[in-house]
């Protein structure tokens, strides 16, 4: 197995997104550093206070814009005002920057956003050429998604902590295929679009008021499904629709009528996790490893 962060060469590096290697810039060897990738064609880089660099100075990034590629931030405290000169940027992370003002205009060439929400942050309706996006603490003003409607190169979505309250806005994401909405508490209904039928995997974690569950058996081609604390539903008669499913994780989420005997019929799983409840006709382990009865 990989090191997730290791040496090579005297530098430090981490595995970041899809495993690509990134090298930390140290700040008392940020010219090295920059030196080093260079010849190395190394364009992606993490800057982060627990590997050396306390400053929110990183303005150097300005000498490089024709160049970097990748930028993973994990210190809240940075200046983060030249990445709006950073052309060529196609992937980028960043956490809670709310005194911060950047203009995702700017960056034509992103394909990967992983950020903290607030109004410093513009145009992300214009980022077009986004192909992944996560938001933390996403709170628009509208209360759903019509802010990303026009992003239709999406095909993954994940948002943590929002307070939106209807789906409205991804109908017009028709590569979407992956969908994840954590900690969504007032997310009233699962809504089915069609262009949901492409989705892939799909995960309702802490969504308690979601309503309108069953209608995930529209979503022909899914092939992981995760419901981790949300409300109770009656049965999961439905599930024996998803015929690609191969990964399912039933978390916090009671079935009421206990009869987890449909699970037989979309076996083989991958994986499968339910919290199991005292009137469950099947555990976990019944599911997994004995034929229907």
């Amino acid at each position: 197995m990989e090191k997730w962060e290791f040496k090579k060469d005297d530098f430090r590096f981490r595995r970041r997104l899809n495993n690509q290697e990134f090298l930390c810039v140290e700040l008392n060897k940020i010219d090295q550093c920059m030196e080093y990738a260079i010849q190395n064609d190394i364009k992606h880089f993490e800057i982060s206070y627990f590997h050396h660099y306390k400053s929110n100075d990183i303005s150097f990034l300005i000498n490089y814009i024709e160049y970097i590629e990748g930028l993973y931030l994990s210190s809240d405290f940075l200046d983060i005002s030249p990445l709006n000169q950073l052309k060529q940027l196609k992937q980028l992370v960043f956490g809670d920057h709310e005194q911060q003002h950047l203009d995702l205009a700017n960056l034509p060439k992103l394909v990967f956003l992983s950020f903290t929400w607030h109004k410093n942050i513009k145009n992300l309706d214009k980022a077009y050429s986004l192909e992944s996006l996560g938001i933390g603490k996403y709170n628009p003003k509208s209360k759903d998604f019509s802010q990303l409607s026009q992003l239709n190169k999406l095909h993954s979505l994940g948002i943590d902590r929002s307070n939106i309250t209807a789906l409205s806005g991804l109908e017009n994401l028709s590569h979407l295929q992956h969908l994840s909405l954590r900690h969504c508490p007032k997310l009233e209904k699962f809504q089915y679009f069609d262009n949901f039928r492409n989705l892939k995997s799909l995960s309702l974690d802490q969504c308690k008021r979601i309503s309108g569950l069953p209608q995930i058996q529209y979503i022909k081609q899914l092939e992981s499904l995760r419901m981790d604390g949300c409300p109770d539903i009656s049965d999961i008669k439905f599930l024996a629709e998803l015929k690609f499913l191969k990964k399912l994780y039933i978390m916090k989420t009671k079935v009421l009528d206990g009869n987890m005997s449909h699970l037989f019929k979309l076996k083989p799983f991958e994986e499968l996790a339910y919290t199991n409840y005292i009137h469950y006709t099947h555990d976990n382990w019944d599911i997994m490893n004995t034929d229907e009865p």
